[in-house]
């Protein structure tokens, strides 16, 4: 089907693995809430007129592959609900266009990177429930131009005061000198708790 230019096979119980050989006319791909196992084939990378990605809410394992940043067409990336591993590769910084980025609910960790900041495009960002850590690299000037930003469930990230006011709630922990969250006060009770060794 060398003509091909549309996939869309979303919510069809559709199982197995990903193919490895695509068309290179593909503009839109959606195979989303199925039950798609295994990895994403780095051979994707030949897909330079790809504008939508969609593998959302299969049981995709492994990481994001490098070879993504190929992908320089691309507007519409969603890999939510996955169990998809690893950082976010540095090559997808080759992705200028970049309108929508869903990459939550996976277990995704390291660090966030700058480059996210950069994407002058970009209006929806969901990065929640996964295990980033270290300082959240975005301002306020980033988040405001945003139609979208979701970043809970990252217990190990933070953010720096200073770029944010106060009265902003980001929904996750602010950063103490060390670039490390600041662990909550335990809370309040009137109630006084004993022990007793035996």
């Amino acid at each position: 089907m060398k003509s091909l230019r549309t996939i869309t096979l979303s919510n069809t119980h559709l199982t197995g693995f990903l193919p490895k050989d695509w068309s290179t006319k593909l503009t839109h791909i959606d195979f989303s809430r199925n039950k798609l196992k295994g990895t994403i084939p780095t051979s994707l990378n030949v897909l330079k007129n790809l504008k939508v990605l969609n593998f959302s809410s299969n049981n995709l394992i492994g990481v994001i592959p490098d070879s993504f940043g190929g992908l320089v067409s691309l507007e519409k990336l969603s890999l939510s609900s996955n169990s998809l591993s690893g950082p976010i590769p540095g090559s997808m910084s080759n992705i200028l266009g970049l309108v929508h980025l869903d990459l939550g609910s996976n277990q995704l960790n390291g660090v966030i990177p700058e480059f996210i900041s950069e994407m002058r495009e970009l209006k929806y960002l969901n990065l929640e429930n996964n295990r980033f850590h270290g300082v959240l690299p975005f301002n306020e000037s980033f988040i405001k131009k945003l139609d979208v930003f979701k970043i809970t469930g990252n217990e190990d990230l933070c953010y720096n005061r200073l770029n944010f006011p106060k009265e902003m709630r980001l929904g996750i922990a602010s950063c103490d000198k060390h670039g490390m969250p600041v662990l909550p006060p335990p809370p309040k009770t009137n109630e006084t708790s004993s022990w007793t060794l035996r």
